[in-house]
């Protein structure tokens, strides 16, 4: 990856945030305690910060206005973010309000309707402002990537070109176009799934009010709301359809459960089905209630389709592997600070109980990332699995999740995970499938499924 792209990837970090395995678990074993980190020079400098906040507050000739205070804790949660930000794409501060939503992530349900959205035609946004930029700074693909030349541009596109500045706003601040909000996804079994809605629906309207040149988190903000209360959309069919008449839709809110198998069937009398779409909480219990149904409906071989699964939370994973990889082999091998290798093992027979010898066959495509690579990685390498469909997205990082105690967060690299026999880092590479193939989305089937049911019944 190019030096100017990466500079890029940072100054919109919000824009390429992608779930990351994430682990709960401390890492801090071996590292200086932070009464002893404050002794060095970059504790030394936050100490300097503090204590300039602090004596403001405090000896400053007048009492801080609230404007003033609102204004330093901005520039407090802006400085965090670009301290953050240098570090690489995917650590990130998130302000306390942004910390609340992760938080209710995490825990695999929250309040609302049920919906995956977007802004239409994001990535178009995003090359646009990346080929302006590059037109205009010829060194941006050649400049070693430094803090310095970072704020060099971000100060060019916010403070000096107009029409980067346009597009930078529209694409961070996520302002809704003309055309709508793109409904990306459906959760299975959420209140706007009962309703009929469907994805690639554009929402023009909420409760009557237009949204266009809204900032999509406001937008977000009137569609989700307290179980059992109601909200209208607006939708307008995409234009693959011959009729585009907008609809309206009444949901009556409901407690959303994400983290929930959206798809387990027999597709045969021997080929059992399961999907899910993150590796949060209740994921894994799921998997393995599903596994044990299809088994008593005499399942021999199992798919698991992973294609836009982002991933989610590392010991998920682990668990989803534990009782699929043989006892004694590695599951999970990460990578941590300083080089030290960590190999997560699957436990005897006798301590967590394996729920599927059989044959397993892997779906992929570019959006599967993250949790769902690694899990990807081990089942083709410790026993076997074939894996179909496209190269997955290639995100190996490890994140930790750290609570502040303003109540903001951070989310924080601390290692990567490689593949547990060959031992390969696959970051910015991805899962290469045993055979490539593609659903054709103008035929009624799914044509890497019907391969992997070929590939099962060799």
């Amino acid at each position: 990856m190019k030096a100017g792209f990466k500079a890029i990837l940072i100054i919109f970090l919000s824009l390429f945030l992608l779930s990351s395995p994430i682990t709960l678990a401390n890492q801090d074993s071996g590292n200086p305690s932070f009464e002893e980190w404050l002794k060095t020079p970059l504790g030394l400098k936050a100490m300097s910060f503090t204590k300039t906040l602090f004596l403001a507050d405090t000896i400053y000739y007048q009492p801080l206005t609230p404007e003033q205070t609102e204004a330093i804790k901005k520039i407090q949660g802006e400085s965090l973010s670009e301290i953050v930000g240098v570090l690489d794409k995917h650590s990130r501060y998130h302000g306390v309000e942004e910390w609340e939503e992760i938080k209710e992530g995490l825990e695999g349900k929250f309040e609302g309707v049920g919906l995956r959205l977007s802004i239409p035609d994001l990535s178009k946004l995003q090359e646009k402002l990346m080929a302006i930029v590059r037109e205009k700074i010829p060194s941006l693909n050649s400049e070693i990537l430094n803090p310095e030349f970072i704020k060099a541009v971000y100060k060019w596109i916010t403070e000096i070109n107009p029409e980067a500045k346009k597009l930078y706003d529209r694409i961070t601040q996520g302002i809704i176009p003309e055309s709508g909000l793109l409904i990306d996804g459906v959760i299975a079994k959420g209140p706007a799934e009962k309703s009929g809605v469907k994805k690639g629906w554009l929402i023009i309207k909420i409760d009557d009010k237009k949204i266009e040149g809204m900032a999509m988190k406001d937008a977000v903000k009137l569609i989700k709301g307290p179980s059992g209360t109601k909200v209208r959309l607006t939708l307008v069919p995409p234009k693959s359809e011959r009729i585009r008449t907008p609809i309206e839709a009444e949901i009556t809110r409901g407690v959303i459960q994400t983290s929930i198998i959206s798809s387990a069937r027999m597709l045969n009398g021997e080929t059992g089905y399961i999907r899910f779409t993150d590796f949060y909480e209740g994921v894994d219990k799921d998997f393995k209630n599903n596994v044990a149904f299809l088994k008593s409906r005499g399942m021999k071989s199992l798919i698991i389709d992973l294609r836009d699964n982002p991933g989610g939370l590392l010991h998920i994973a682990h668990r989803i592997l534990e009782v699929l990889v043989p006892a004694g082999r590695i599951a999970i091998y990460a990578k941590y600070r300083n080089g030290n290798l960590e190999p997560h093992w699957s436990p005897p027979e006798n301590v967590i109980p394996k729920v599927f010898s059989g044959k397993i066959a892997v779906l992929i495509n570019e959006n599967s990332a993250s949790a769902s690579e690694l899990v990807t990685i081990s089942l083709k390498e410790q026993i076997g699995a074939v894996v179909i469909g496209q190269k997955s997205y290639g995100k190996a990082s490890i994140q930790v999740i750290k609570a502040l105690p303003d109540g903001s967060g951070l989310r924080l690299t601390i290692g990567h995970y490689l593949s547990p026999v060959s031992g390969e880092d696959i970051h910015d590479k991805g899962v290469i499938p045993d055979i490539e193939i593609s659903d054709d989305p103008d035929t009624p089937d799914d044509e890497v499924i019907l391969k992997a049911i070929k590939e099962l019944n060799k």
